[in-house]
């Protein structure tokens, strides 16, 4: 999924955070079928930062996933 140029290439490892899924996984986080935690325990979900405060903000993270689920789209990507 293309989420737009980036803004500020130089990342701030004690804040910011990089993921990465499939397509595929991304869905299946959104319907609800497994939350990230899982995902990132079964290398679905890929994590790079600060481990503890993720940790400490995966319920509205995974509250967050769930909007799309509820929001009819389709797979096309504007970049491409």
């Amino acid at each position: 999924v293309y989420g737009g140029a980036v803004q500020n290439p130089k990342m701030d490892y004690a804040a910011d955070y990089t993921m990465h899924a499939t397509t595929e996984r991304w869905n299946e986080m959104g319907a609800g079928e497994y939350g990230p935690m899982k995902a990132m325990m079964f290398g679905r979900l890929k994590f790079a930062g600060p481990k503890v405060e993720a940790m400490s903000v995966m319920g509205p993270f995974e509250a967050f996933l769930r909007l799309p689920g509820k929001i009819p789209g389709d797979q096309a990507c504007p970049a491409k």
